[in-house]
């Protein structure tokens, strides 16, 4: 069950590893999207710098942004649709306000938080996406390679190994991020007060130190937890600094009951 009643640590556990599950499949289906578009990108601005310039760049470049925003926001409702369904069908066993009820508000605060994130990530991926042509420009350009010698470095860094692994950060970072959201929103819709969450972390030699410490604080829906002085809504939190989000695997365990 997704909503759990006075959880010992093995629950927990259990938990973060059906989430874990629950997550694979999204990311892998963003992880080809996100690297498909982005060696899309890379090849096309490449040929474009061969054929003129700066300008061949630009334009290889347009619509990048859209399509990013595009496959993000797929990704957003698929995951919002998976990890919302899980507490609301709990929910029902529980007594909570009518279901329809419930339903029809995480939808709405669903269609807000899909909306802002997949426009501002997707701003921020093709940004990136720039700045690594750029670099690999003045790269070039600082080793004296010609113009064949340039565009091979811009698919070097965005096309192959570099761009699949670019790939599978996004993706990983935006399901996590989808996936905790969506719970607290489908949380919020139950409308109990009695609600908490427990945050539990992977526990692996990859954890950060600042997830470990987290790990086993509680706080009611609205609460922040504090991890490496930041204050964040839920694991993955996009609100939250780069350091404590990025391939987080952490999990926020929903609580009911006092």
């Amino acid at each position: 069950m997704a909503l759990l009643l006075s959880p010992n640590r093995a629950a927990l556990r259990r938990e973060w590893a059906s989430q874990t599950r629950a997550r694979a499949s999204l990311q892998a289906s963003l992880t080809r999207a996100a690297y498909d578009e982005i060696a899309r990108a890379g090849n096309a601005a490449a040929a474009g710098f061969e054929a003129s310039g700066d300008q061949g760049i630009t334009i290889a470049l347009e619509g990048h942004q859209t399509r990013l925003e595009a496959l993000l926001m797929q990704n957003y409702r698929r995951t919002f649709a998976v990890f919302g369904e899980r507490i609301l069908e709990d929910g029902k066993s529980f007594g909570v306000i009518e279901t329809k009820d419930a339903e029809n508000i995480f939808a709405r605060f669903a269609g807000e938080w899909i909306r802002r994130w997949a426009a501002t990530k997707a701003t921020m991926i093709a940004e990136t996406t720039l700045r690594d042509i750029q670099a690999a420009i003045l790269e070039g350009v600082e080793e004296g390679d010609g113009i064949a010698g340039i565009a091979r470095r811009i698919r070097n860094r965005t096309v192959g190994m570099i761009g699949r692994a670019r790939a599978n950060v996004i993706a990983r970072t935006e399901t996590h991020a989808a996936s905790q959201a969506a719970q607290d929103e489908a949380l919020g819709a139950l409308g109990r007060p009695d609600t908490r969450r427990e945050w539990v972390a992977a526990f692996d030699g990859r954890t950060r130190e600042s997830h470990r410490i987290a790990d086993g604080q509680t706080r009611r829906l609205g609460d922040t937890f504090d991890v490496g002085g930041a204050n964040l809504k839920y694991p993955g939190d996009p609100d939250g600094p780069p350091q404590e989000i990025i391939m987080c695997r952490c999990i926020a365990a929903a609580v009911i009951g006092d």
